[in-house]
């Protein structure tokens, strides 16, 4: 019996289900495709995805990010004013002045704020059982990243609600619900407004500090961020927040809950944490997928991809990949590092079909932290025959790559020497999924 030709399609129910089984046959059969459907190409294998998201010549990012954004016209895009939609040098002057908040030092006296924050939610839940979303992963990390940016309290949590409407997507549909577009026009409102209101009353945050920030344009004059700029940083970074650490710790909880032996490596030895959680990043990041957009013709195993294609490249089958990570299908937190140091790519949201656990951190501030407190017994993983006990995870039983998971969103980690930056050489940048 001969199998019949195959087909990525990323809107699928094959896709959400369990898209690993897929990716082995499409890094096998068809490493460079084209779907006619949504007219599209894709890459898969690692050295590949490694290779792509290096050439942003080649690759661009100014199109969009995701395949709703990379259809529509890219005058559109650009009224956007999202720094994950920028090419270098713009989008290397505008992340210059983000980077300026998450310096090492920056990021080291969150650290206070970012404990109080997860402890807080821990103490909080139920000790007979509790949902590691809904109650703990979700509402933790927007709290953390709305209050570096000055959102008032009662505000916080609406930003992850807007964006689970924003993400979500019908099977089938690349474009946002009705739904999902009336909460991004409310979330760029909202910032809109904050920004105005910062502007008069200005305080100890992100919002009020890139105010006075300068960029240069590149023609030599340094000027000020408009009230667009600034909503739209703070619009992004707001939905990042609300986003990749929730994905993150939950993909954690299922993992561990699946297997004990790793989780117990964590109690013995929190010196492995961080080793943990790259591993989580690899086995399932919460960016499954990047998009870009072809401006000229590329060879990628003989086939060439074209110029002025939408173009995704899937990180979740090159973390996968048999041709360069040993024994891949394996969940292994002591997985020694690939050959030359770790390639993050940082990238924007892409839509899935509803909200589920999945993510990655900024040098795990929040994500460490988050294993740290839950290993030291303020939380603590459920026992039982598949990982779950009283209300974990309602109504998202995991199974498989991404039941209960989404492939929507940001950073993710390839290792390995083929995919180190030399200085200056591209763009580190966009999305996540994007």
């Amino acid at each position: 019996m001969v199998n019949p030709p195959v087909e990525f399609d990323p809107f699928s129910d094959e896709y959400f289900d369990d898209p690993y089984d897929l990716y082995r046959r499409m890094r096998d059969e068809a490493p460079v495709s084209f779907n006619e459907r949504y007219g599209f190409w894709a890459l898969f294998r690692y050295q590949d995805v490694c290779r792509a998201h290096k050439e942003w010549q080649s690759f661009s990012s100014s199109h969009g990010v995701d395949l709703s954004t990379l259809s529509k016209p890219p005058e559109r895009i650009r009224r956007l004013q999202s720094i994950i939609m920028l090419d270098p040098p713009e989008h290397d002057r505008l992340r210059a002045l983000v980077s300026r908040a998450f310096t090492p030092r920056a990021v080291s006296g969150l650290e206070p704020m970012v404990t109080e924050v997860i402890v807080g939610f821990l103490d909080a839940v139920d000790d007979d059982g509790f949902d590691a979303v809904a109650d703990f992963s979700g509402p933790f990390p927007v709290e953390i990243i709305s209050r570096m940016l000055g959102v008032p309290e009662p505000d916080r949590q609406q930003i992850r609600h807007w964006l689970d409407l924003m993400l979500h997507r019908e099977p089938g549909e690349i474009d946002p619900t009705p739904e999902g577009m009336g909460a991004a026009i409310e979330a760029v409102a909202y910032f809109l407004e904050l920004v105005a209101d910062k502007r008069r009353h200005p305080g100890d945050d992100m919002i009020s500090r890139l105010m006075e920030a300068e960029v240069d344009r590149g023609d030599g004059d340094l000027t000020r961020l408009d009230d667009g700029e600034i909503a739209g940083f703070a619009t992004l970074l707001g939905g990042a927040g609300a986003e990749t650490v929730t994905k993150l710790v939950g993909n954690a909880v299922v993992l561990f809950a699946r297997n004990p032996d790793e989780w117990r490596k964590v109690l013995d030895d929190p010196g492995r944490i961080g080793g943990a959680v790259e591993e989580i990043l690899r086995f399932w990041p919460p960016s499954q997928y990047q998009g870009r957009f072809s401006v000229r013709d590329s060879d990628y195993g003989g086939v060439t991809v074209p110029a002025g294609h939408p173009t995704i490249l899937v990180t979740g089958s090159a973390n996968r990949d048999e041709r360069f990570h040993d024994r891949p299908d394996r969940f292994d937190i002591d997985r020694p590092p690939g050959p030359g140091p770790r390639l993050r790519l940082r990238h924007p949201q892409l839509p899935g079909r509803r909200p589920r656990p999945d993510g990655e951190p900024h040098r795990h501030r929040r994500a460490g932290p988050s294993v740290a407190q839950v290993r030291g017994g303020r939380g603590r993983l459920p026992a039982g025959p598949h990982g779950q006990r009283g209300r974990l995870f309602e109504g998202a039983a995991p199974a498989g790559g991404l039941t209960g998971l989404d492939p929507r969103s940001r950073p993710v980690g390839l290792t390995g020497e083929s995919c180190q930056l030399a200085p200056g050489e591209g763009w580190v940048g966009g999305r996540e999924g994007s």
